[in-house]
């Protein structure tokens, strides 16, 4: 078949189906506009997720035979494995595609342009500069400030640490006015496309209500899920601050599914964005009795890994130091985990 022309009349209409390319194989609407814009009026693009097909309607027939004869089997411009659509003409298209589950879950917040692009780029800049000291893990590249998060424990370490930075300050600050809650510990991550983390939540024993996350340099769907069936993608956007308090930061995991697009709802329809190298700075604070164990190790000169009896002895030293006058009391009282 060398052209739409030879196909019988009554098979002509306004509608063409991609038969190899859709929203599953990162077929975005913008590229699919960008191939056939230039041969009529679009009236639909039908985008379906999870599928490696598609559909575009023009407003007239003439306007998608033009279409169907220029771009069928042939070389399209686009990226390799969307740059030759197999097209088919189609007697209906689809009239109403399942929406995709975007609500947050309870207790979740996101506010979009927390901080200026301007800011952005000054953390950024920063960052880049910084970098040499972070730490590889499996699929992205970890750097903290103020405690270092322990993924064995999924808790903190203490004293390994380098202070927040100055540069943090104004974040720190614009967090405080918004929920009256200052956070001292920061872990960045740096993911580049493709890379994500496993669904979890921030232990709730060693930190306290709120998780923050903000996004920089690339957009990003985060996973929200809830006992087996309950599934929610979020899509934040760069410079975007994601607040979990309550429901959602208790009773739901989150995580970042390893992969080079995400699939988004739009209000043209479902869409798929491609990711950049994206930087994500979390925001905690370690819960107060889990630092007064920590100064407590500091004022007894002791550590995890001190024996039993040097605690005690230690202790008792203390005491006697700061109550020269009192007898010793029982050093059973003195509980350190």
């Amino acid at each position: 078949m060398k052209g739409a022309d030879n196909i019988n009349n009554g098979h002509l209409n306004k509608n063409i189906m991609v038969c190899n390319c859709g929203l599953v194989n990162g077929l975005s609407r913008k590229a699919l506009k960008q191939v056939f814009y230039q041969y009529g009026e679009i009236k639909y693009m039908i985008m379906i997720p999870h599928k490696s097909y598609c559909f575009i309607s023009f407003s007239e027939v003439e306007e998608a035979i033009r279409a169907f004869n220029n771009v069928n089997g042939k070389y399209n411009g686009l990226s390799d494995e969307h740059k030759i659509f197999n097209l088919i003409f189609t007697v209906s298209i689809p009239q109403t595609i399942k929406k995709l589950s975007t609500a947050c879950p309870n207790g979740l917040e996101v506010i979009e342009n927390f901080i200026t692009e301007k800011e952005e780029n000054f953390i950024l800049e920063y960052l880049n500069e910084h970098w040499s000291g972070s730490s590889s893990m499996k699929h992205r590249q970890v750097k903290h400030y103020g405690y270092e998060f322990d993924y064995d424990h999924n808790g903190v370490r203490y004293d390994t640490c380098e202070p927040i930075p100055k540069e943090f300050e104004f974040i720190l600050n614009a967090i405080y006015l918004r929920l009256k809650w200052r956070p001292d510990q920061i872990t960045i991550n740096k993911y580049l496309p493709g890379q994500g983390i496993p669904n979890h939540i921030d232990n709730i024993s060693v930190f306290d209500e709120y998780i923050l996350s903000l996004s920089l340099n690339s957009d990003i769907n985060m996973e929200f899920r809830k006992d087996s069936f309950k599934h929610n993608s979020v899509f934040i956007k760069a410079k975007s601050l994601l607040i979990m308090s309550g429901e959602s930061r208790y009773e739901w995991t989150h995580g970042i599914t390893p992969r080079k697009m995400d699939l988004i709802s739009t209000e043209d329809g479902p869409d798929v964005v491609y990711r950049g190298t994206r930087f994500s700075i979390t925001f905690r604070r370690v819960i107060e009795f889990t630092k007064v164990k920590k100064d407590l190790y500091e004022i007894l000169g002791c550590d995890k890994t001190t024996p039993f009896e040097t605690l005690k002895d230690n202790y008792k030293k203390l005491l006697l130091k700061v109550h020269p006058d009192k007898s010793v009391m029982s050093s059973s009282a003195l509980v350190l985990n």
